[in-house]
């Protein structure tokens, strides 16, 4: 799908000719398949892009804690190769772990998450300190740490671990429940000071207030001086919106939602099942 209104006067096959340096990459619905494994077409075509300079780089809600671990996977730990985690809130080099950015929530505002969460029959997670906490561990929990690939650490007090700052916050349920405490987070006045946008169908999440994958691929692309029309992203869900919209070439994936397709330039024939990274590579690069 061409969105012509972002390009009112360069055709498609202008923009198939454009010598892309980067590519930022949702992981879950959209380099992953949806059991959470990675496909040997994807990780083959990753390879490929690599030996011809193209950059590529996780961009993830997920924390820099997991994306390490499919950093290695995919042989991203080079030097001058970066990745961006926690929907943007941190960028770092893969190499040194050095953060070029690292927003943190504000613990004032780690109460009122609470305070509304606290109010529905939701699981609810913190990150800090680069560790994955709950309260009160559920399968739901432990389901969403394994298919993170980190541990997650009990605390008798979420309250009090978030009363200073932190990275983020995320409500696990169904997706009726998390509308609703979407809802009352947008009535009680709380995304004017917190980001609060879905990852997944399942998932909720609370983050530094304006501050998406949007401004993450922005920052990185700054400090490496690649002009953004030199630039991919790929993703699936609301929260890489912001991240296809600030590239030249805006993809989403065949299963994303309708919300990311309207606003995509290209569209993929495949799903996240079916190798539609590898499909992106094969065309664009």
């Amino acid at each position: 799908r061409f969105n012509e209104e972002k390009y009112v006067n360069v055709s498609r096959e202008t923009l198939e000719e454009i010598m892309y340096k980067i590519i930022f990459c949702d992981l879950d619905g959209t380099l992953l398949k949806d059991d959470k494994t990675l496909p040997e077409e994807n990780a083959k075509a990753i390879s490929y892009a690599l030996s011809k300079g193209v950059k590529f780089v996780l961009c993830s809600g997920r924390s820099n804690m997991s994306l390490d671990v499919l950093n290695e996977q995919l042989g991203l730990v080079k030097e001058n190769n970066y990745t961006v985690a926690f929907n943007g809130s941190t960028i770092y080099e893969n190499v040194s772990k050095k953060k070029l950015i690292n927003h943190l929530l504000k613990g004032e505002y780690g109460s009122e998450v609470l305070d509304i969460l606290r109010q529905y029959p939701v699981n609810v997670l913190a990150y800090e300190n680069e560790k994955l906490w709950c309260d009160k561990p559920t399968d739901r929990i432990k389901r969403y740490a394994k298919n993170s690939f980190i541990p997650y650490y009990v605390t008798e007090d979420l309250r009090e671990l978030v009363s200073q700052d932190f990275s983020k916050i995320i409500a696990i349920s169904d997706n009726e429940k998390l509308s609703q405490i979407q809802q009352a987070c947008n009535s009680c006045g709380l995304t004017e000071k917190v980001g609060v946008f879905f990852s997944g169908e399942d998932i909720l999440e609370f983050n530094p207030y304006n501050i998406d994958k949007g401004t993450g691929v922005k920052d990185l692309l700054e400090k490496i001086n690649i002009d953004p029309s030199e630039a991919i992203a790929i993703g699936d869900n609301f929260n890489d919106i912001p991240m296809i919209e600030n590239v030249g070439m805006g993809v989403a994936v065949k299963n994303g939602v309708d919300e990311i397709k309207s606003v995509a330039n290209y569209v993929t024939e495949n799903d996240n099942n079916h190798n539609a990274v590898a499909e992106v590579i094969q065309k664009f690069i």
